[in-house]
């Protein structure tokens, strides 16, 4: 079996903290319980990461000025592209397949998609790395203009195979559901040791090349981490023989879909950004970044719950078991629901107040924080539709949907910023949003022939 005492000890421990709440006591069966406690663990990780990284921001910006903050974060957006392109979608394919045969304990099957799945990614990310180090000098200068972004991004270019990895390895974690190893891996530890490695490197007179050198080597670092928290996650699984080889093309089957549905994602999170920045001045640019950082904190619920989801999904389906994941799903909308109902209150009909925390100047904001947050009640309140279609064999479908609202959200925002600014890209993110989760939300009930997004008590079962 899994060595996982520690994972379970946590689970146990916020799971009879749940159980003694008096509207859940004696009302969750096993699946909502376990995914209760492991979203409590990995939505208190990601938290933790998520303060550390922008301890990070704050302490380049500090100590570079914003001129540095912008080449970092231009360099960062570069190689985050370019590994998302090198992972072939392998990470998500990864997780479901290992999910599937770690129910069955069939342990040589899951050493060999771990294997298999890093082989590729090593392979496809390094050449992604190295097209980014030939092309950085004629990025830096035809695409942004800016000269002196080809060292920094060069130099960037060095974290895309460790990064590649880092995801894979967190998402082989949470197929074995050893949730806490894979929030840290995938979301704490890098920031974290940036910020440490950041004083030594940028005090050394290293300047912006220091601060992305911090960050390069914190990949490296974490890397290295998750590989000895995979041993020790399920060192019998590495002993396991291997006696057929899995077949390639049954992981790419899956990987390359969800390879496009990264990529478009990627593209529906920057071109409001990018576009809004071609046609307005920097502070409206600034006002609404704000406002997305703020409905973002949203977010969190749903990835935390969707970690745990995603094993469980794929193989309740594999054992075809519909009823109990139609339940667990349902069950789970309303948890999202829950968790984000306060949030999403404060968002919706205080956002004049809300935005005014970051200055007299953001308050402007409050349209654009109204508007974002009810793009994220509608994300949080038709559940987990992407996620149950990609973990059940739909991934193509997934794929399909990402390109139409990556391409309606350009299109929509080249209509709309140029007259209407920053409310023109406030709508131009919010229609592809709620279009992509009604698609999503229709196949789901054509293929599996349920729904998840009504909203009535948790189940008795």
């Amino acid at each position: 079996m899994i060595e996982k005492s520690d994972n379970n000890k946590l689970k146990n421990k916020i799971g009879s903290i749940i159980g003694k709440i008096p509207f859940l006591h004696g009302r969750l069966d096993l699946h909502m319980k376990e995914v209760l406690s492991g979203a409590a663990i990995a939505f208190i990780l990601r938290v933790i990461g998520a303060i550390a990284q922008f301890a990070f921001n704050i302490l380049v910006a500090r100590m570079l000025g914003a001129d540095g903050l912008g080449i970092y974060a231009l360099a960062f957006t570069a190689s985050t592209f370019a590994s998302t392109i090198g992972r072939v979608g392998l990470d998500q394919a990864m997780m479901r397949f290992i999910a599937i045969h770690a129910d069955r304990q069939e342990w040589g099957k899951v050493k060999e998609v771990f294997l298999k799945g890093m082989s590729i990614a090593f392979i496809t990310s390094a050449i992604a790395a190295m097209v980014m180090f030939l092309l950085a000098p004629w990025i830096s200068v035809s695409l942004f203009h800016k000269p002196t972004l080809a060292s920094p991004m060069q130099c960037m270019a060095l974290s895309v195979v460790p990064f590649s990895l880092i995801n894979l390895t967190a998402e082989s974690l949470r197929g074995l559901k050893v949730i806490h190893y894979s929030s840290l891996v995938q979301a704490v530890l890098v920031p974290i040791i940036s910020c440490v490695l950041l004083f030594l490197l940028v005090s050394a007179g290293l300047g912006i090349n220091g601060a992305i050198l911090s960050y390069v080597s914190s990949t490296v670092v974490v890397f290295i981490i998750g590989a000895l928290l995979c041993w020790r996650a399920g060192s019998h699984i590495w002993k396991a023989s291997i006696e057929v080889p899995y077949p390639t093309s049954e992981l790419l089957e899956v990987s390359v879909p969800m390879a496009w549905v990264a990529v478009m994602t990627f593209v529906i999170c920057l071109a409001d950004t990018v576009i809004l920045s071609m046609f307005r001045p920097a502070s409206e640019v600034g006002i609404y970044v704000a406002a997305q950082r703020l409905a973002m904190i949203i977010g969190f619920i749903p990835v935390a719950v969707n970690s745990i989801l995603a094993p469980k999904f794929a193989a309740l389906f594999n054992a075809g078991e519909l009823v109990r994941l139609e339940q667990l799903a349902k069950n789970s909308t309303r948890l999202m629901l829950l968790c984000a109902g306060p949030l999403l209150f404060l968002f919706i009909f205080t956002p004049g107040f809300v935005m005014g925390i970051y200055g007299r100047e953001f308050v402007s904001g409050a349209v654009p924080l109204m508007l974002v947050s009810l793009g994220q009640l509608v994300n949080v309140a038709m559940g987990s539709v992407g996620l149950l279609l990609s973990m059940t064999g739909k991934q193509a479908d997934l794929r399909n949907i990402m390109i139409v609202s990556a391409l309606l959200n350009i299109v929509l925002c080249f209509a709309l910023i140029p007259n209407f600014g920053i409310l023109g890209a406030t709508i131009s993110n919010g229609i592809p949003v709620v279009v992509a989760n009604i698609a999503a939300t229709y196949r789901v009930k054509r293929h599996l022939k349920i729904s998840v997004n009504q909203f009535w008590r948790f189940s008795k079962s």
